[in-house]
């Protein structure tokens, strides 16, 4: 399914998502834009980064059951994440799109962890412009798998030290992962992280 949608800001809504894997919320805009592309906001969903400031974009979507093969054309650069999903229709969107326009375009997914491989084309062409004729091209495959490390498929990086943002338990908790290795004193005793518990 391939459709126009309209970028506002450098970004791109995912209908659907709730939050990234590995990657946690930042206080500046700037610190979160994993391969210039992935994007973790302060109280927003998960969004796609355009190079573009504004204007229309193409947005082909695949979901399938196991991982797709990979697009056949040359992207400018290309990631893997895993994305926590409502389920429902899945797709790209500005803000300023008719809301309809991923129900009419967009892929059905199931709820849950999806592993997301984002491609981008046409970067560089009109950065940090307002454009009226789409120059970039997005392609979004998404398939179930458990959640693992966003990477970068162009340079090989991936997110320093791959540790889950905080995820939500069937019991309406949220798990704020511990590392070892930032802690001095757990690290030194050989101590495994502590299990978050509730008060009262």
């Amino acid at each position: 399914m391939t459709y126009t949608a309209s970028a506002l800001h450098h970004t791109l809504e995912i209908q659907s998502a709730q939050q990234w894997y590995d990657l946690p919320p930042s206080g500046r805009p700037g610190d979160r834009h994993f391969g210039g592309l992935l994007a973790a906001l302060p109280g927003m969903p998960p969004v796609l980064y355009t190079d573009v400031w504004s204007g229309p974009v193409t947005v082909s979507l695949e979901f399938t059951q196991t991982e797709p093969v990979p697009p056949a054309e040359n992207f400018d650069v290309a990631v893997e994440t895993s994305v926590l999903v409502h389920g429902g229709r899945f797709g790209l969107r500005g803000t300023e799109d008719p809301p309809n326009l991923v129900d009419e375009h967009g892929v059905d997914v199931p709820p849950g962890w999806l592993r997301m491989r984002a491609s981008a084309g046409g970067r560089g062409i009109a950065s940090d412009e307002a454009v009226s004729t789409p120059v970039e091209h997005y392609v979004v495959q998404v398939w179930p798998e458990t959640p693992s490390p966003t990477k970068n498929l162009t340079t090989g990086e991936q997110v320093h030290g791959s540790v889950p943002a905080g995820l939500t338990s069937d019991a309406g908790v949220t798990v704020e992962p511990v590392v070892i290795g930032s802690n001095p004193a757990m690290r030194a005793a050989g101590a495994p992280p502590t299990r978050p518990h509730r008060r009262g």
